[in-house]
């Protein structure tokens, strides 16, 4: 695979985007070498690396810089991807082959009328550019047409220097697997696909379960109990940033006095019942009395266990987290 390296230091892996080559770095290379052992590399089928017989779908470009990672010791190194580019990168971060990875703009995670969007606009792109290839070292000095042609692919067009413009055009004509990576990328992968229905289909069912589930009881425990263990928190969090290991044993010594742990029975002696004594233990059994209404409830969850849910204070929260 063709490459180029600039600079010393920690390697860092450059992949370009759809019809481009390692040309398209230009304007950053200098700033990256400064600080790190650049490698960018030119895709099968794109600039100066000649095409592999999968070359033309996006699974096998990753399969062929996956093997070029491999044959180079280049396993774990860090990416930076672009576009195409930048989707695989992330499909090398997920195959465990590269370190951190940095995706900029990925493309191929268009959803619905956007693939088929995709490849109508950029086709139609390509095939103009074929017919105006000899004339675009000319028209890529003007920055109209630079804005006109590379609207889909740059945010500013208009700004990048002739000589790069009319190179990234070039390409796109010259890249011989072009059309067919745009089939491919603007069609949605079989298993992927399933496996965002069936993401969606979770989703749904466990807001319905949240939906239907009661909410829980808040229960406001004696006041006395709020003071000793405010207190008792407060005592042992100065103790612990003390190091002072014994003062902060003798603090949450009444909080949780022993646990005892007996012989397990059901499913093979793996479940074993545990009580616990202290001042802790008396806040929850009081909370457990509080939900006296769902006590039968809280009992039969999870074949038998007491689960009890309260906010009492800081440090009962219960975590919140996002599926």
């Amino acid at each position: 695979m063709h490459h180029i390296t600039r600079g010393v230091g920690k390697p860092l892996l450059l992949i370009h985007g759809l019809g481009s080559s390692w040309r398209a770095w230009q304007l950053i290379l200098d700033d990256l070498a400064a600080e790190r052992s650049v490698i960018a590399i030119d895709l099968p089928g794109h600039g100066a690396t000649a095409a592999e017989q999968d070359s033309g779908t996006f699974e096998g470009l990753v399969g062929s810089v996956e093997r070029y990672l491999v044959a180079n010791d280049l396993v774990g190194i860090d990416v930076v991807g672009s576009s195409m580019g930048a989707r695989i990168v992330l499909e090398l971060a997920r195959r465990g082959k590269a370190g951190n990875v940095v995706s900029l703009d990925p493309g191929g995670f268009w959803r619905g009328w956007e693939r088929s969007f995709f490849r109508t606009t950029i086709g139609l792109s390509a095939k103009l550019l074929r017919v105006l290839r000899s004339r675009l070292p000319v028209i890529s000095r003007s920055a109209a047409a630079r804005a006109a042609l590379l609207a889909q692919l740059s945010a500013k067009p208009a700004a990048l220097p002739p000589e790069l413009v009319c190179t990234e055009l070039t390409g796109i004509t010259d890249t011989a697997t072009f059309d067919s990576l745009v089939d491919d990328l603007a069609t949605a992968p079989r298993a992927l696909t399933t496996r965002v229905k069936d993401l969606e289909a979770e989703e749904r069912r466990l807001e319905k379960i949240i939906a239907a589930t009661p909410a829980s009881p808040v229960v406001r425990l004696p006041a006395n109990y709020e003071s000793l263990y405010t207190r008792a928190i407060a005592e042992l969090d100065t103790h612990l940033a003390s190091t002072d290991g014994a003062s902060a044993r003798q603090t949450i010594r009444p909080l949780i006095e022993k646990i005892v742990v007996q012989p397990g029975s059901a499913r093979g002696g793996k479940r074993r019942p545990i009580q616990l004594y202290g001042d802790l233990y008396r806040m929850l059994a009081f909370a457990e009395e509080a939900c006296a209404p769902n006590a039968q409830q809280a009992r039969l969850y999870r074949g038998g266990a007491v689960v009890v849910w309260m906010v009492a204070g800081t440090g009962f929260e219960p975590v919140t987290f996002r599926l």
